[in-house]
């Protein structure tokens, strides 16, 4: 009996039709869309982009090291420079853009939507899975990264083993993983709702991260960068002028902490609940 066709495959109006979840959930199917997830992710070219950038910090120090004779006497300076100003502004936030932005837009371009739809998880839960996985290459990209450029910093310094690796680089890290899971779950949303996606988290992280919160006015409540300062200066015994915190009048650290999760529980559960309520349309070879 010869083969045909129709039955070699679905026929073509059903590959037309938007994908719908199967209700059910396995946490083993889960796990292991976590780990292709995580796997995507770490072998993108996005991320090698990112690690390059991430250098940029650790590079200047070891410009300043080299070309200034009085390098000693500014240490606090450059550290408050790489590691308190450009790392937490613009490379933290960028990192979370680049790689929450495309968790389902590059399934979905890349045509592969339909493999993750037709596991058994509700659509939510799969959401999650590509959200966790975006935030877990995010933070460890910042820690390592943070940890050179801390090194860059110190090296050579009496407290460099210990006060500074581990104990500073972890602490730091912590903060930047904290403002990761707010920056991933709000690009991540954002991407479901515009196509402009990096167009619009760019303006974000300059109008918002990079000018708002460094602006003494009610706005900068709005931000992730207000926070994570009051954390910092908390947590950290930090006293950076420039911010302009009067820390008698700012939230206590437990309060920022809880702002901060909330915000990210929030809106990564709103989007969740907004992928797990789309239709997508699958596209197909023939321009479906």
């Amino acid at each position: 009996m010869s083969s045909t066709p129709a039955a070699l495959g679905p026929p073509q109006a059903t590959l037309d039709r938007p994908a719908r979840p199967s209700g059910r959930f396995s946490f083993g199917a889960w796990w292991t869309l976590f780990r292709v997830s995580v796997w995507q992710f770490v072998r993108g070219r996005r991320l090698l982009a990112l690690g390059a950038l991430f250098l940029l910090p650790a590079g200047l120090a070891l410009l300043a090291r080299y070309y200034n004779p009085r390098y000693d006497e500014n240490v606090e300076a450059t550290e408050e420079i790489l590691v308190f100003y450009m790392i937490p502004q613009a490379l933290v936030p960028l990192s979370a853009l680049v790689l929450a932005s495309g968790m389902i837009r590059d399934e979905v371009e890349g045509q592969t939507i339909t493999y993750l739809l037709i596991r058994p998880l509700p659509r939510p839960s799969i959401y999650a899975a590509k959200l966790l996985a975006a935030w877990c290459v995010c933070a460890a990209l910042s820690a390592v990264f943070l940890a050179v450029t801390l090194a860059a910093i110190h090296w050579g310094t009496s407290d460099f083993w210990g006060e500074i690796l581990p104990k500073r680089a972890a602490q730091v890290s912590a903060l930047s993983a904290l403002s990761l899971l707010v920056y991933v779950a709000l690009f991540g949303g954002l991407s479901l709702l515009v196509r402009w996606v990096l167009l619009f988290g760019v303006g974000y992280i300059v109008v918002f991260e990079g000018v708002f919160a460094n602006i003494d006015f009610m706005v900068r409540r709005l931000t992730v960068l207000w926070y994570v300062r009051i954390l910092s200066e908390r947590w950290l015994d930090l006293h950076v002028s420039s911010w302009t915190i009067n820390l008698s009048e700012a939230p206590s650290g437990e309060e920022a902490l809880w702002t901060l999760l909330g915000a990210a529980v929030g809106l990564g559960g709103a989007a969740a609940w907004l992928f797990g309520r789309r239709e997508i349309t699958v596209k197909t070879p023939e321009g479906g």
